[in-house]
């Protein structure tokens, strides 16, 4: 629960020599040691007390000029593009550059949880929702302050309105941590907020230990070299050389004795380095089981019967040219 104090003075917090807003860019001091630092008189956004918590203030800064509400998206001329209108933009253009100035160099964690209170003096009685105006600060913020508007656990606001000096005040504070339910990653054991929407579809921590999940799973062993590599198919040698090198024996001419390299599913086969010499095997093969003499020319014929050859057969019958 919260109490906000009834000021509605126009004071502007205590500055130091360099024009900066006391406290501005603490990023480790109590909201009680901040506010005793502004005296007796502090501004009305540090009025908020907080019961059996005191938080951390992250940013505190004023940005001056009458406080602008968060307005609804504009279509385009055509009627099909939305856009942001002009007026909204450069506020929050002028919201997240205020903050930067307040904290420096920051940046948004994605476990972390805030709060934010803003109190806001119109220079005008105008009807305005302090909702939009709050709003118009988160907006500015997400992605600055902090990673998702999900990590804003707190929002107060209040509106003062009639006031000479118009102005916005923006409190940015931890908050204690929700407790998120997590898990671990499956890559680098780390555990990450897991939700049940999302148990079954992430499983690491972020995209990084995915890929490097998704790289060991396809890392195989060459069964030639046995080196390491990355399979994207059935693939079993890490290049082309180490496919043709283990697809491939030496072997050794059977007909002429020189030794040559030829497929592996050959190797059951008679080797023959070429083809003259596979002729010249077979031709002197034939003729050391022929099953009879030629006796014109000595060669082998088919059968004991025969007398001749196919060839002197043809010969002796005046084929070819023959008498």
């Amino acid at each position: 629960m919260c109490a906000m104090s009834d000021h509605t003075g126009s004071s502007t917090p205590a500055t130091d020599e360099a024009g900066a807003v006391a406290g501005v860019g603490t990023t480790h001091r109590r909201l009680s040691d901040v506010a005793s630092a502004l005296g007796t008189d502090p501004p009305v956004v540090f009025a908020l007390q907080r019961e059996m918590h005191d938080p951390i203030v992250v940013a505190y800064f004023t940005v001056d000029g009458e406080p602008q509400s968060k307005a609804r998206p504009r279509l385009s001329a055509k009627g099909k593009k939305p856009y942001t209108p002009e007026r909204t933009r450069v506020s929050e253009d002028r919201i997240a550059w205020l903050f930067r100035q307040a904290v420096g160099p920051f940046e948004p964690s994605a476990t972390d949880h805030f709060g934010v209170f803003g109190a806001f003096f119109c220079g005008t009685r105008q009807r305005r929702d302090v909702d939009n105006m709050i709003k118009l600060v988160l907006d500015a913020l997400n992605g600055i302050a902090w990673k998702d508007d999900m990590q804003v656990t707190e929002v107060s606001g209040r509106v003062v309105r009639g006031t000479s000096d118009a102005r916005s005040e923006i409190l940015i504070y931890r908050t204690l941590a929700q407790g998120a339910p997590t898990k671990p990653c499956e890559q680098c054991g780390r555990p990450y907020p897991a939700y049940p929407s999302q148990d079954l579809s992430r499983r690491f921590c972020m995209a990084a230990c995915g890929y490097a999940w998704r790289r060991a799973q396809n890392e195989r062993t060459c069964e030639h070299c046995g080196g390491k590599f990355q399979r994207t198919t059935a693939a079993k040698y890490c290049s082309k050389t180490c496919a043709y090198t283990a697809k491939h024996v030496q072997l050794t001419c059977t007909y002429c004795g020189t030794s040559f390299t030829n497929a592996r599913s050959t190797a059951r086969a008679i080797p023959m380095c070429s083809a003259e010499c596979r002729v010249s095997h077979w031709r002197e093969r034939r003729r050391r089981v022929a099953a009879g003499t030629c006796e014109d020319c000595g060669g082998s014929t088919s059968k004991k019967a025969y007398r001749r050859c196919q060839a002197c057969h043809l010969v002796a019958l005046g084929v070819g040219g023959a008498a």
